[in-house]
């Protein structure tokens, strides 16, 4: 083993650290934060207070909720992280008032879906055509996330770019008895890293 596995590996176990569609969404944050600082001629890293005051400002006109200001701020902190810059200005006191400020200027109110009911099962029901293949499929697919309280993410791939074995129900994942249907589930919101299966 030579230096450069020490820190080829170093890099795989800090990216290990957040999970794909995290990764994402910080690149986008950078995007975003780097487009801004372009914009208006002002140095990225390391971020000085005003920039990140100014940085607020910006996304408070094009984000409606503060908590999505919060995590693009977050995406700037994580770049400084991996950049080896500092990040004490992160929690510069006039940046935390600001946040805080935010919450009261924008009052945004987090719409949530409506949740699924059996009421809803029931009508729905009444619109499947049992001889139908895939409407059969369709409707085995609604009452395994209902009844198993499955996110969208457990059933289907969000690409094909995106099949992991992990995240999706398979074939394998299932098992036949006699009056049962066993399920693996090895990838849920707070089981990211299948350290256990439900």
């Amino acid at each position: 083993m030579v230096i450069s596995d020490l820190d080829s590996r170093i890099v795989q176990i800090l990216r290990a650290a957040y999970a794909d569609s995290t990764w994402k969404n910080i690149k986008v944050g950078v995007k975003r934060y780097m487009n801004f600082t372009s914009s208006y001629a002002l140095v990225p890293f390391p971020a000085s207070t005003e920039v990140l005051l100014k940085y607020l400002s910006f996304l408070s006109f094009v984000l409606k909720s503060p908590d999505s200001v919060r995590n693009y701020l977050s995406h700037v902190r994580t770049a400084h992280i991996w950049l080896g810059c500092e990040t004490v200005n992160f929690k510069h006191d006039l940046v935390q008032i600001m946040l805080k400020g935010l919450k009261r200027f924008q009052k945004h109110q987090v719409q949530r879906a409506v949740p699924v009911t059996p009421d809803m099962l029931v009508k729905i029901l009444q619109h499947v055509d049992l001889v139908d293949r895939e409407q059969i499929i369709a409707w085995t697919v609604m009452l395994v996330a209902f009844y198993l309280f499955l996110r969208k993410s457990n059933l289907v791939p969000d690409s094909r770019d995106f099949l992991n074995a992990v995240h999706v129900l398979f074939h394998d994942d299932l098992w036949f008895t006699d009056h049962d249907i066993l399920f693996r589930i090895r990838w849920t919101k707070t089981v990211q890293f299948a350290e256990r299966e439900l």
